[in-house]
């Protein structure tokens, strides 16, 4: 798990600690009596922790709708006791920023995205393509040298094509200059005529 996420799921569950103990001093307030307060986080935000989960990406439609319903409800309720607990303005404000929190680090959480695993695939698919081209051309160069005719087995296909265009040079200057040869031969023996 990666930082922003750790420190994400950290205020959420900081978030429904406070409204934890907010909706258990809004029952008692309500006149809830013995364990009554204790049940009622868990009727309400716990039913907003289920749907949050319906809402994942793993499920169909029909069930994310419902898990936004519940959500929707569950925390509007949550929200209502939440600011029904608090004993003045800060209070209230309180309560409602802790709703707000719990919210925004949910969808936080959600949306908290490695920049490396969209690259990840990027970057293998560009190394498998370097490494099919290197492959390609060591696999050319090898066919290259196979093919080399050299007395002595050229070291690159550079070295094998400098070699055959010294050879190919070589062999053209010889021709001319038997032409050359035959041409002063021709010549002298036209003279000795």
């Amino acid at each position: 798990m990666n930082t922003a996420k750790l420190i994400t799921k950290a205020y959420f569950f900081g978030a429904l600690s406070i409204s934890f103990t907010h909706i258990i001093t809004s029952a008692h307030k309500m006149g809830g009596e013995g364990y009554e307060p204790y049940i009622a986080p868990f009727m309400v935000d716990g039913v907003a922790l289920l749907g949050m989960h319906m809402r994942n990406e793993k499920y169909d439609d029909r069930t994310n709708k419902i898990g936004l319903w519940a959500q929707s409800t569950a925390g509007l309720l949550s929200l209502a006791m939440n600011v029904h607990a608090a004993h003045s303005l800060f209070g209230m404000l309180l309560g409602i920023g802790v709703v707000v929190l719990f919210l925004v680090t949910e969808w936080m959480a959600g949306n908290i995205r490695l920049r490396t695993d969209s690259e990840a695939a990027r970057n293998a698919a560009a190394n498998a393509a370097a490494i099919a081209d290197a492959e390609a051309a060591v696999a050319a160069a090898n066919a290259w040298l196979s093919a080399c005719t050299h007395p002595t087995t050229c070291s690159s296909a550079g070295q094998c094509e400098t070699k055959r265009n010294a050879a190919a040079k070589r062999a053209k200057t010889t021709k001319r200059n038997a032409r050359k040869a035959a041409a002063e031969k021709r010549v002298l023996e036209g003279m000795m005529n």
